[in-house]
């Protein structure tokens, strides 16, 4: 549920970036009804996502109205979804039900303060390792530009663009971190936020010194992701035949009548 969702946070997130260059889709019934349902399901995605993509997509209305740029219905209609959506999962009352049985939960927030930056800095380390400390590269860069006075980029919307999606996707990250168990897949949505952020940034390096380092960092990814690509998938079946047997097996007893296996 990680990464499906996610792909209806990307679409908004392309809206939006095309929206930014003033480039709209036809404001159709149909388009209405498609972004309606997209900000419905990114909102419904995740218990950090959701509220981000509010946040995300207020910005992206304000910043419009800032600029006096006439949004079309639709991106309204987008962000009434996004609402709708995280209403919807908060309402539903999983996530309060998940955080009130969990034990290490409670006995969590009766921790001293120690403790818990002892947890935080765990879950900081192991979301910079997966991310292979692009948020720290992304930061040092983003510095070392606007120390450069001669670029005046601070008023650069790539540069404000690939610093904002670098703050969501922290912001993102640090929503977790002070949970007490995340697994590496929960940092989905903070890592695409990072790497967004990423892409967005070697896009300026590009514009100012011609440095179009992305396309062989992306080889390299690819190369990479092609090798490993074996030990990512064996564990995967193993675990799918484990769940196909003991659905088997639950059928079965249930065709025999039996209440208990």
């Amino acid at each position: 549920n990680y990464s499906w969702a996610f792909l209806f946070c990307l679409f908004l997130l392309c809206l939006y970036r095309k929206g930014l260059k003033q480039e709209f889709l036809k404001d159709t019934f149909l388009v209405k009804i498609l972004c309606l349902f997209c900000g419905f399901v990114a909102g419904m995605s995740n218990e950090n996502t959701g509220p981000m993509m509010i946040g995300v997509s207020l910005c992206f209305i304000i910043w419009n109205k800032y600029k006096k740029v006439k949004l079309p219905q639709y991106t309204y209609y987008a962000f009434i979804g996004v609402l709708f959506g995280v209403g919807t999962m908060f309402g539903l009352g999983g996530s309060v039900n998940r955080l009130n049985n969990n034990q290490f939960h409670k006995d969590l927030a009766n921790a001293t303060i120690s403790n818990r930056l002892l947890v935080s800095i765990y879950h900081i380390t192991n979301f910079l390792k997966a991310m292979y400390f692009i948020p720290i590269i992304n930061i040092i860069i983003l510095l070392l530009l606007l120390y450069d006075k001669k670029l005046s980029i601070i008023k650069n919307q790539k540069f404000i663009l690939s610093s904002f999606m670098l703050i969501c996707g922290l912001i993102l990250a640090f929503v977790l971190f002070l949970a007490p168990m995340v697994p590496d897949r929960a940092y989905y949505s903070a890592g695409m936020f990072c790497i967004i952020a990423f892409i967005i940034l070697s896009d300026l390096l590009y514009d100012i010194y011609r440095i179009y380092f992305i396309k062989y960092l992306s080889l390299i990814c690819t190369i990479y992701f092609l090798i490993i690509m074996p030990l990512v998938v064996v564990p995967y079946i193993s675990l799918y035949n484990n769940f196909d047997y003991r659905e088997t097996l639950i059928y079965q007893a249930k065709i025999k009548g039996k209440k208990e296996i």
